[in-house]
């Protein structure tokens, strides 16, 4: 559902999608060396507590020598004791880039008890798989197509306030199956963020091992659908890649009734390398 999936944006897009009946996005992304992405969604209410949606993606990486395609299911479930998110996704190869994947995240959120009903706290944790059927480039400069299986590890305490102030604290753990340390990949097209949110707005297709960090909305009293976040991260990898900090800010504001513009910075600071400016619009619209 967009990459900065916090619970209380999908409560609220399942509250407005239950007396609608759709809601579509169209999200863009671009930046550093000519990175684009646009991703189209829709979502659809299937009860009055959860809904599902196709999300379909076409990324061009400049670390990849062609555009790659993706498609995700996801479908939430809410309720008074938590919520149920479950998101399968695709990656199709092409002619170069030839590297195939597929997975599956799910998370489960517990509600916790809190004197204050306008207070509400959650727990989150985050179970996902995937396998990459991509090139491998050994140390000796000889190469082979293997199958790379790995896994995520998420957890998240959540904060509302009044409904008006959201704060998400977060680690993620990633495990691979299969080593990676001494090898290149230089077909992985793997969107990390997919198995664990990593504060990225571009996609993330080297191998991280474990990061951390905090997201921040503040909405305004008076309009729902308009607010300002900001977020910070910081991902280090497996391999030699430089640890790096992900910094975000935006804001969201009403266009008209049921729909709303988002607009937002990240900033990718890898340590002992160079910065890298990414930005993001998004456009929601509830039928």
């Amino acid at each position: 559902m967009g990459k900065r999936v916090l619970l209380f944006a999908v409560l609220a897009l399942v509250a407005r999608c239950a007396g609608a009946a759709g809601w579509a996005r169209e999200e863009i992304a671009f930046g550093a060396h000519d990175y684009l992405a646009n991703t189209v969604s829709f979502f659809t209410p299937v009860s009055s507590s959860s809904l599902a949606g196709v999300e379909l993606a076409v990324v061009k990486n400049p670390a990849l020598g062609d555009a790659v395609w993706s498609v995700r299911l996801p479908w939430v479930s809410a309720s008074p004791a938590g919520l149920w998110t479950l998101r399968p996704f695709y990656y199709h190869p092409n002619r170069l880039v030839d590297t195939s994947a597929a997975g599956l995240y799910v998370q489960r959120v517990w509600a916790l008890a809190t004197p204050d009903p306008d207070v509400k706290k959650r727990l989150a944790f985050g179970l996902a798989g995937a396998a990459q059927d991509t090139k491998f480039v050994y140390a000796d400069g000889s190469s082979s197509r293997k199958t790379l299986p790995e896994l995520a590890y998420e957890f998240q305490f959540q904060l509302d306030y009044f409904k008006q102030f959201y704060l998400a604290l977060g680690a993620a753990a990633f495990q691979y199956l299969r080593g990676v340390k001494n090898t290149a990949q230089p077909e992985a097209s793997l969107d990390q963020n997919q198995l664990s949110y990593l504060g990225a707005f571009a996609a993330e297709t080297d191998f991280p091992m474990w990061s951390a960090g905090f997201d921040y909305t503040r909405t305004m009293p008076d309009d729902p659908d308009s607010n300002v976040f900001l977020g910070y991260h910081y991902v280090e990898y497996m391999r030699d890649t430089p640890g790096t900090h992900v910094a975000s800010l935006g804001m969201r504001m009403k266009i008209v009734e049921k729909s709303n513009l988002e607009l937002g910075y990240n900033l990718l600071a890898p340590g002992g390398a160079g910065r890298r400016n990414y930005y993001r619009a998004v456009f929601n619209l509830a039928f």
